[in-house]
Formats: C-alpha cells, structure tokens, sequence
C-alpha cells in the first residue's frame, strides 16, 4: 500500500513536468531494483505506459540495480547526488545509462516536502 501511494505521488508529479514526461517516456519497459543496505528494504521502480509502478517484487532481472546505505541513497536526490555515486557510497549494477535515467527521473518527480 505504501509503495503504491509513493507511486502515485511520483507519478502526479511526473505529470506536472515536460522534462520528466520525456524521461518516463524514454525509460518504458525498463526496471531499476533499489536495495537498501542494512534493512529489508528492496523494491523495483518500473516504467511502463509513461507511469511508474514500484513493487517489491520483480520477475526477471532488472535492466540496472542500485544499492547503498540508507543516507547515501537518499544523498542522490540532492544537489550532490553525483558525489554519492563517484565516492562509492552508492552501487550501479547493470545499465548505468539507465541508472541514470531512472534517478534523473525521480529527481524530477521528487515530492517538495
């Protein structure tokens, strides 16, 4: 229930942006797993008809794969997101192009708590 509220957030917000239209758009079909370190947390974000569904279940593999801590993960959604990333404290497996796609995508789509 969780998962699919986010989702919805995220995806009213995709709505409200041309640049992250564009990006869902580019991302269909494609699947990040998101793993968070030291927890049981791991879900998958899929595009899928311009949308974005998280579940914690995927079957097959996904097209990129991100894990880390719980603070270096939520580092990548601000301004310094790419220092996450170049200092190790965040692992891409799999199509970093579409790593990087799905963070600049969420990035977009962030809700403004």
């Amino acid at each position: 229930m969780l998962l699919e509220r986010l989702a919805e957030i995220l995806n009213r917000n995709v709505g409200d942006s041309r640049r992250a239209q564009a990006l869902v758009r580019q991302l269909d079909g494609r699947v990040m797993s998101l793993t968070v370190e030291g927890t049981p947390l791991a879900f998958y974000i899929r595009a899928d008809g311009g949308r974005l569904a998280i579940t914690s279940r995927h079957d097959g593999a996904a097209d990129a794969s991100l894990s880390g801590t719980p603070l270096a993960l939520l580092s990548l959604a601000g301004p310094k997101g790419e220092g996450a990333l170049r200092g190790g404290g965040v692992r891409i497996e799999g199509d970093a192009e579409v790593a990087q796609k799905f963070r600049d995508l969420l990035s977009e789509a962030q809700p403004d708590f």
